[in-house]
């Protein structure tokens, strides 16, 4: 396992759903060789943060959350846009 690769994806998880989902895999792929990396403190932050990572998961769901019903109103908003154009236009 790659230390700069295991820091940079860690560090890198709550950027985007892209990136949290990059970030499990990793965290999967590579639980069993925690134990290859020299350094104690490396093995211990890897285990900090696949233990944590229900929590890392009910982060990233509720910023998901939020943005889809941002997302949806402003598709709304939208569309209720585009009917009142399109009403104007056809009494034209």
């Amino acid at each position: 396992m790659d230390i700069t690769q295991m820091y940079s994806i860690i560090n890198k998880k709550g950027n985007s759903f892209k990136d949290f989902i990059t970030f499990i895999d990793f965290m999967f792929d590579n639980r069993n060789k925690v134990n290859e990396l020299k350094c104690k403190k490396d093995r211990e932050n890897f285990d900090y943060h696949f233990d944590r990572m229900p929590i890392y998961t009910r982060e990233i769901l509720s910023k998901l959350r939020y943005d889809l019903i941002e997302g949806v109103a402003n598709i709304g908003a939208t569309t209720e846009n585009m009917s009142k154009r399109i009403d104007e236009f056809t009494k034209l």
